[in-house]
């Protein structure tokens, strides 16, 4: 899960990186036409012409880093390399699936304690079991029947049946096997002993997990509201800066600081949604719920 969400936050940060290129391009090109025109210094158009090849190398890194991405999860899924894997989701509607993630802990459930308690079950009902061989065991038995007795047989003549009973008790007494049943039953209590140390250990480890992913989710979280209310801002700052350089009261130059400031708002923002997802997925891992 996490490869894949790695996947899909490698493919939406080539997106706002092909943004990117096609913005800085649009101003070169723009820039172009102004320096020919005389109306734009060289240095400005100089400047125009580097975001531009710096917007280029970013989206050929991005490309590189979703190819890797992918390849990563062919391989954690068991897919072959030439086979084709179609990212269908966003971050941003797993975010919304997964934002009302409940903080229920339940490290009991975690599979490995399950594990080691139903080990240890088995040695405890072992244990008793080679302890119950070390006792005396007195069996009652019985019988009754009646027996044929005519030189010729004929069931149905008067006379000819005569019961056989009996009653008896049959006491068994283990003397000596070698001291096989005490050193098996020495063991499997050790055995027993080794479990009940390992479910306190398990109990405790995740217990460390459980807290230490839910702190790093609630920071997450706060993480993720935070890079929310910046994009929201840098938005709105761009639509009036927008309307500020068409109506000449502002340079270029302060408006690109400002599409700056939304490119690296807007990564910000797709790296926290990626980050709380991860997060959420370790701490349903941690409380034993996947």
């Amino acid at each position: 899960m996490e490869a894949y969400f790695a996947a899909l936050f490698q493919s939406e940060k080539l997106a706002l990186a092909e943004k990117t290129v096609e913005r800085t391009k649009a101003y070169w090109e723009a820039g172009k036409t102004k320096f020919e025109k005389g109306v734009l210094l060289k240095n400005d158009f100089d400047r125009l012409l580097l975001d531009f090849n710096n917007a280029q190398s970013n989206l050929n890194k991005s490309r590189q880093e979703e190819a890797l991405s992918i390849e990563n999860l062919k391989y954690q899924i068991g897919l072959k390399s030439e086979g084709r894997v179609e990212l269908s989701e966003n971050l941003t509607a797993l975010f919304k699936q997964n934002q009302s993630a409940s903080l229920d802990v339940q490290v009991e459930q975690r599979p490995e304690i399950l594990q080691e308690q139903a080990a240890l079950k088995i040695n405890e009902l072992t244990e008793q079991k080679q302890k119950t061989r070390l006792a005396p065991v007195v069996s009652a038995y019985g019988n009754y029947t009646a027996l044929q007795l005519n030189d010729t047989f004929n069931p149905f003549a008067s006379g000819t049946w005569f019961p056989f009973n009996y009653l008896g008790l049959k006491l068994n007494v283990p003397i000596f096997d070698g001291k096989q049943t005490v050193l098996l039953k020495r063991d499997y209590a050790i055995r027993a002993q080794v479990n009940r140390n390992n479910v306190e250990k398990l109990k405790a480890d995740f217990g460390y997990e459980v807290r230490n992913t839910t702190n790093i989710l609630n920071q997450e979280k706060i993480n993720l509201e935070d890079t929310k209310a910046n994009l929201a801002l840098a938005q709105q700052i761009l639509e009036t800066d927008r309307f500020r350089y068409e109506k000449g009261t502002i340079l270029l130059s302060d408006l690109k600081n400002t599409e700056y400031s939304l490119q690296n708002a807007e990564n910000n923002y797709l790296t926290s949604v990626y980050n709380f997802l991860v997060a959420t997925i370790r701490y349903k891992k941690a409380v034993g719920a996947l």
